[in-house]
Order: C-alpha cells, then structure tokens, then sequence
C-alpha cells in the first residue's frame, strides 16, 4: 500500500514535467500541420489549373470570383463586357486618329498657257485634268497626272470673237496632252490642306494650220517629249471623302530638242474623292 502511493506520486511528477514539451510539440505539428496544409482557393486554383492548363493565374482568378458564392455571375460577366466594350472603343477611337486616306481621286476642268511647236505666239486652251494618289504615309504618296487642253472655240453670241475669225488668214486647231508621274506631299489640316509635287513623264502635242490664201493645211505634231511638273495647291474639305480644289498651278517646260525647251503654265481645279482611309 505505501509502495504504490509511491509509486503513485511519482508518475504523478514526471507527467508534470513532460507536460510543458508535449504542450510545445502538439503546438509546433498544428502549426506546421496548418502552414502545410493548402487552403480552399490554392486547391481550387490546383484543380482548375488542371482542367485549364493554358490559362493564366489571372483568368483562373476570374473564373473563381465569377462561381464564388455570393457574387452574381451574371453581374460579374456584364461589368466585365462592358469595360472590354470600353476599352475597344478606346482602341478604334485612338484609331481613328491615326488613321489616314490611303487614296485620293481627282477631276476637274484645267487652262493651258502653251508655246506650241509652228506658231510663233503662246496660245489659251481649255480642257480636263485629272489624277490618282496613293499615300504611303499621312503625308507622302505618289502621284499619277493626266491632262488634255484645247483649242477654245468661240462662245455663242461672241462677235468680237466671230469677226476676229474672220479677219484671220489661217484657221489653226490644236492641242496637247500630259502624262506625269512622281512623289506627292501634303500638309496638315483639317478643313483645308496643302500639297506640293514634283512630276516626271511626257507631254505631246498636235496642230493644224489652214492658210486661207494658198489652201494649204500643214499638220504639226510634237512628241511625246520629255516634260516636267513643279506645282501644287489647295483642297477645301467639306466632307470626310470630299474635297474642293480650289487652285492647282503647275510649271511644265518641255524639252523639245537638244538645249530647246518649252515653257507651259497650267492651271486646274475640281473635285477630289479619298478612299482607303
């Protein structure tokens, strides 16, 4: 009986002095028990990333916050579709203002000063015009002019005109034609915009001479010889396709014949059309 007391009181003080380290080590292995132990979402983000491989953290993120409980889905997706609407606005509208008119048309009515080859005088004609551009850049493109002036013929109820005919001892009709090519530039702007052009190619020209008082008609033609444009002018845009040429003046001296040269003056004006923009 006294032994087992003893024996008693002695287990007695060795639990108490194990209890403080069994305490700690019960402590320790919940803690690392719980830093170990993976939360709800890093399972979930597992899971999904299984099923998902080629996604990224931030849709897996997504699709967790859409099916978490408590957050309307529907809700979710529409403010999601309205910033992606907002954001491709932004987009087209930034766009926009980058964008350009990769294409221009021109035609319209054009006056010729010329120095034609057989008359000893410079010469009015009256014609058409017209040219293409393709615009590589905003502000430089290439440009293709054609052109054709004639012989004016007096206008109805013009005496001055008819008794001037009348007067003349030769009857004469002529007329000449351009084909040109070469780089373009345009400036700025918004309601009206510059340009200025350097072309290259030919001009030809034809004329007939009727001397009334030997009845001889002698037919003169010239070319196509190399020819020249320096020139430009003004468009006035009234809608975003249409533009009004107000005025384009080109100097164009052709070469007739080795250190001969031909110095025409034409001025035009019309309508523009721009595409590709």
């Amino acid at each position: 009986m006294q032994a087992s007391k003893w024996v008693g009181g002695l287990m007695a003080v060795v639990a108490l002095c194990l209890w403080p380290g069994y305490a700690q080590a019960q402590n320790e292995g919940t803690s690392e028990k719980e830093l170990t132990t993976p939360a709800p979402e890093s399972w979930l983000l597992a899971g999904l990333r299984a099923t998902r491989p080629e996604a990224d953290g931030n849709q897996i993120r997504r699709s967790m916050f859409f099916a978490a409980p408590g957050v309307d889905a529907a809700a979710a997706r529409e403010g999601s579709g309205r910033a992606a609407g907002s954001a491709t606005a932004q987009g087209r509208s930034r766009g926009r203002t980058r964008d350009f008119f990769r294409g221009e048309a021109y035609f319209g009515v054009a006056y010729a000063n010329l120095s034609l080859l057989g008359f000893a005088s410079r010469r009015h004609a009256v014609g058409w015009g017209a040219n293409v551009t393709g615009y590589m850049t905003k502000y430089f493109g290439i440009t293709g002019d054609f052109s054709g002036q004639y012989d004016p013929e007096c206008p109805q109820n013009d005496i001055e005109c008819f008794v001037e005919l009348l007067r003349a001892t030769e009857i004469h009709d002529y007329n000449a034609h351009q084909f040109l090519v070469g780089p373009q530039v345009r400036t700025p702007g918004n309601r009206f915009q510059g340009f200025v052009h350097v072309l290259f190619g030919g001009v030809r020209t034809h004329a007939s001479v009727l001397t009334l008082a030997t009845g001889v008609k002698r037919e003169i033609t010239s070319g196509p010889n190399f020819a020249m444009a320096y020139g430009g002018g003004v468009d006035w845009s009234f809608a975003d396709q249409f533009a009004i040429r107000m005025m384009q003046v080109d100097y164009i001296p052709v070469r007739e014949g080795p250190g001969l040269w031909r110095h025409n003056i034409r001025i035009q004006g019309g309508v523009v059309f721009r595409f590709g923009g």
